[in-house]
């Protein structure tokens, strides 16, 4: 069934048993099959046709189409009926819904039951007082309290379903439930609605409460959480607050940074001079490094060739480095940026792979790295496994890991947990 409550049940022969169709976002109608087609239906004009024509030809005489027998039908306005098909003693009973009211025939077609919904009408009957219970089949019961409490109930193979079939409006009272007649002024005898009038303003105080905590839902406020979480999230908005105001940042590129990039890097190429004898198009930025020997000569007299810059040149011989010498060089110029901590609580392989400088040297540490806060994992035998799981407390959950000291990788593993 969907969420409106539209949809199909089946019977374990596949045969459907209910049809559930929505009339409205709160109104459904509902239709009940039996398990077993009815064998003998009128058929149509065409299928009798089919037959006289394949009895004419020769063939076999087609079978008389069936249909399920339907056992209940109700609308969204309780009108329709239900019949008792249980092959007991009620067998045959049914029960019709009308617009007026209601009526309870046996299976003789004797009326052994028929009242108005309107009490006030002329001889309006009276409804029951225990519910009416008819057992459709072996699957399924129809129940009837009253107009409002109707319920079927389909059990099949373990699994129960339940239908509500009552009336459904959007609202039972009527504003003159709740008036009162004035006793004096000049609106004696008449009735004045009771209603609850909200203010502008409180209408107005709703809406910022409901807005409050859709806003909450993306950007939380200590206030307006609950004790549990509320001094948690305090104690974050006293850092976080504040970031926005001493941190600015261009969340895009700016356009000139495609001229800019494009200067800095011939700005690090040299000016090469041609010799003369070059044929064929300049490809690229061969306009910008190529020069003819006259303004080549200008260049080199204004310093405008040796665009290198200087640490990537040989000191003594004004070339350029080796490879190594010029990742050193670029990597003195442009140094990595310094972390100011380590991620706690982790493998500790980040504290290998992420060198932050501060830590104290010692022999396990030479080099004077920051070390981690992590805590070696205690090592426990065999043996000792019992008496340890013994010692833990009964609500702290306890993870084992299964190593090998001839193992290799049991090894690499043990050293990083």
């Amino acid at each position: 069934f969907l969420p409106d409550g539209s949809g199909f049940a089946y019977y374990p022969s596949g045969r459907p048993a209910i049809c559930v169709s929505t009339v409205s976002s709160y109104q459904n109608r509902c239709y009940i099959y039996d398990d077993i087609p009815a064998p003998h239906l009128p058929t149509s004009s065409a299928g009798a046709v089919d037959r006289r024509s394949s009895a004419a030809a020769g063939g076999k005489k087609a079978p008389r189409r069936k249909r399920e027998t339907m056992l209940c039908a109700l609308d969204e306005n309780v009108i329709g009926f239900a019949v008792d098909s249980s092959g007991g003693g009620n067998h045959g009973r049914r029960m019709v819904f009308t617009k007026e009211g209601c009526l309870i025939s046996e299976a003789d077609g004797r009326i052994s039951k028929q009242w108005k919904w309107d009490a006030t009408l002329q001889n309006a009957g009276t409804p029951p007082m225990e519910p009416v219970v008819l057992v459709l089949n072996k699957f399924m019961s129809f129940s009837y309290t009253d107009r409002f409490t109707i319920e079927v109930a389909f059990k099949c193979e373990g699994a129960t379903c339940r239908l509500d079939l009552g009336m459904k409006l959007r609202r039972l009272d009527s504003y003159l439930d709740h008036a009162d007649r004035m006793t004096s002024g000049p609106h004696f005898g008449k009735l004045i609605p009771q209603i609850e009038h909200r203010t502008l303003q409180q209408r107005q105080q709703d809406f910022s409460l409901a807005m409050s905590a859709k806003r909450s839902i993306l950007n939380p406020k200590s206030e307006n959480l609950s004790d549990k979480v509320s001094h948690i999230v305090a104690e974050l908005e006293k850092t976080f607050d504040q970031y926005s105001a001493e941190h600015h940042t261009t969340r895009f590129l700016q356009p000139e940074w495609k001229t800019q990039s494009l200067d800095m890097t011939l700005g690090e190429i040299p000016r090469l001079p041609l010799t003369g004898t070059e044929t064929g198009k300049t490809n690229g930025f061969g306009e910008t490094l190529y020069m003819d020997k006259g303004h080549y000569r200008d260049a080199e007299e204004k310093g405008e060739t040796k665009r290198v810059p200087e640490h990537l040149l040989d000191a003594r011989t004004g070339g350029f480095l080796g490879d190594v010498e010029v990742r050193n060089a670029v990597r003195r110029v442009n140094p990595l940026l310094e972390r100011t901590g380590v991620l706690n609580a982790s493998s500790g392989r980040y504290c290998e792979d992420l060198v932050v400088p501060g830590g104290k040297a010692h022999a396990l540490n030479p080099t004077g790295k920051m070390e981690c806060l992590r805590a070696d994992l205690p090592i426990v035998r065999s043996k000792e496994l019992e008496t340890f799981l013994a010692s833990c407390p009964s609500s702290q959950l306890v993870v084992c890991v299964c190593l090998r000291e001839d193992d290799r990788q049991c090894r690499s593993a043990a050293s990083v947990a």
